[in-house]
C-alpha cells in the first residue's frame, strides 16, 4: 500500500487522465467528432449490492484487445448515487470493467471481455467490486496531567510534548527506530502519576502501521474503559472518544486527541481503549483526497498507578530492598534491622520517617530528621505512597540524615500507626524516574 501523499498524487493523476475524455461525466460520449451510437448501462456495486459513494466508482471500456484503466482509447463513466452508470460508445468490440476508489486505492472488478456493440444497441452489464480487507490499524495511548477538556494537540505533537507518561501500543504495532529498523513495543505501563496532577486525561492516537503506512492518522469513534483494580476493585467506567476524520486547517487528519478521564484516587487502574472496525471519512468531502476507508479494529491496554505523598515529610527504605515486588518496612521500631543499605547499617534510633524536606525530595538530594517519634510521622498514610530510597543513613547529635538515590511507589498495608510499635509495611509497585 502506498502512503497517503502518494495516494493523493495517484488520485490526482487518475482523475486528470480520466478528464481527458468527455466520458468522465456520466452519460458522456466518445471524444472528438466520433458518433456515439451504442450504449452500455448497468450498475457498479459492492458484493452486498450497495452502491459506492458518488464520484468514487464507475466503468472503463477499452477497445479490444486493450485492458485496464491505462489502455489506449479508454472510455469511462462514473456511477451515480444509486450505482447506475451509462456509457455511450461507437460500434466495436470492447473489454469492460468496473472500478471503485476504496480505502484510498483504485480497486477493479472482474472484467467482461469481448463485448460487441452495434449501432443503436443497448447492452446491460453489472459489475461487482470487492473491497480489499480493512486497513489494519495500530494505536498508542498515554496518561496526561491536568486535563479538564477534550483537546486536539495538532499534527506532529507527541505525548512527551504534553508532559504525558510513556506510550502503550496495541499488539502488533511497529515503531521505526533511529537505525531504520522497526520494533514491536511491549510496554504495558502507562506510568505513575501523582494525585496532585488530577484531573487526568488520556492521549489517544490511531493510525495504520507506522512501518507500513496507509493512512497518516485516522478519525473515528472509540471507547475508554477505566477500572480501578487496587487497593479496592471498582466498577468499569466507559468514556466515549472521537478522533476527527479531517482537519481542514491542516489538510491532514489530526495526529491525536486528549480525553479527560477524571480525578483518580491513589491506586492501580486498568485502562483499555477500543477502536472498533468502522468506515472513516464516510461523509462526502470529509477526506477529499482519499475517500472512505474501512479500517480494522484495534485496542491498547495499560496499567496506570496514581500515588500520593505522605503528609509532613517522606518515609524511607533501604536501597537493597527497593526492587519492584519486594515487601518493605518503611516505618517501625526495627527499621534499621529490616532495611539493608549498600552504604552500611543505619542507626537504631532512625525509625523510617524523614521530616525535612516536608515534600518528597528530588533524586541525589539530602534529607534529615529526628530520632523516633520526634520526626513527626503522619497519623495515616496513602494507599499508594511515594517513598525515598536511601543508600546511607548517619546520625550526628540528635540529627539523622541520608541521601536520596531514587523514589519508589509503595502500596501500603493496613496496620500503620505513628507509634513505631505499629510498623508501616507494604510492597514496592513502581520506581519513579529521576529528573
Amino acid at each position: 500500500m502506498v502512503n497517503a501523499p502518494s495516494r493523493r498524487l495517484l488520485w490526482v493523476l487518475v482523475v486528470a487522465a480520466l478528464a481527458v475524455f468527455p466520458a468522465l461525466s456520466m452519460g458522456s460520449g466518445v471524444a472528438g467528432a466520433q458518433t456515439s451510437t451504442g450504449t452500455v448501462t448497468g450498475t457498479v456495486t459492492d458484493p452486498s449490492g450497495a452502491p459506492f459513494p458518488p464520484g468514487t466508482s464507475g466503468v472503463g471500456a477499452c477497445p479490444a484487445p486493450g485492458t485496464g484503466l491505462g489502455c489506449p482509447g479508454l472510455q469511462t463513466a462514473f456511477a451515480d448515487a444509486s450505482g447506475h452508470y451509462t456509457l455511450s460508445l461507437s460500434p466495436g468490440t470492447y473489454n469492460i470493467g468496473g472500478f471503485a476508489f476504496i480505502n484510498g486505492n483504485l480497486t477493479l472488478s472482474a472484467p467482461v471481455n469481448g463485448v460487441t456493440l452495434i449501432d443503436g444497441q443497448t447492452i446491460t452489464e453489472d459489475f461487482t467490486v470487492t473491497p480489499p480487507p480493512p486497513v489494519p490499524m495500530q494505536m498508542d495511548i498515554a496518561a496526561c496531567p491536568n486535563v479538564t477538556q477534550t483537546t486536539d494537540p495538532g499534527p506532529g505533537v507527541e505525548p512527551g510534548n504534553l508532559n504525558c507518561g510513556p506510550s502503550v501500543f496495541s499488539p502488533g504495532a511497529e515503531v521505526p527506530q533511529p537505525d531504520g529498523t522497526c520494533t514491536s513495543p511491549t510496554n504495558s505501563a502507562l506510568g505513575t502519576v501523582p494525585e496532585s496532577q488530577n484531573p487526568l486525561g488520556l492521549w489517544v492516537h490511531v493510525s495504520s502501521n507506522t512501518c507500513n503506512p496507509g493512512l497518516e492518522a485516522v478519525g473515528g469513534s472509540f471507547t475508554i474503559n477505566l477500572t480501578q483494580t487496587a487497593p479496592t476493585p471498582g466498577p468499569t467506567q466507559t468514556i466515549p472518544g472521537q478522533l476527527d476524520s479531517y482537519a481542514p486547517t491542516e489538510g491532514l487528519p489530526p495526529a491525536s486527541v486528549v480525553i479527560p478521564i477524571g480525578n483518580l484516587a491513589p491506586g492501580t487502574y486498568n485502562v483499555t481503549v477500543n477502536f472498533p472496525a468502522q468506515t472513516i471519512c464516510s461523509q462526502p468531502g470529509s477526506c477529499p483526497f482519499t475517500g472512505p476507508h474501512d479500517v480494522g479494529a484495534t485496542s491498547a491496554t495499560g496499567t496506570l498507578v496514581v500515588f500520593a505523598n505522605s503528609s509532613g515529610g517522606t518515609f524511607v527504605i533501604g536501597d537493597q530492598n527497593a526492587s519492584v515486588g519486594n515487601p518493605v518496612t518503611f516505618w517501625g521500631a526495627q527499621w534499621a534491622q529490616q532495611n539493608r543499605l549498600s552504604g552500611g547499617s543505619a542507626p537504631n534510633s532512625f525509625k523510617g520517617f524523614a521530616g525535612a524536606p516536608t515534600t518528597a525530595p528530588a533524586c541525589s538530594t539530602q534529607w534529615s530528621t529526628g530520632p523516633g517519634n520526634s520526626s513527626g510521622p503522619p497519623d495515616t498514610v496513602p494507599s499508594y505512597m511515594a517513598v525515598i530510597v536511601t543508600s546511607s543513613v548517619a546520625k550526628e547529635g540528635s540529627t539523622i540524615s541520608g541521601n536520596t538515590t531514587k523514589l519508589v511507589i509503595v502500596k501500603t498495608d493496613p496496620g500503620y500507626a505513628a507509634n513505631p510499635g505499629h510498623a508501616g509495611t507494604g510492597t514496592v509497585v513502581a520506581v519513579l524516574p529521576c529528573s
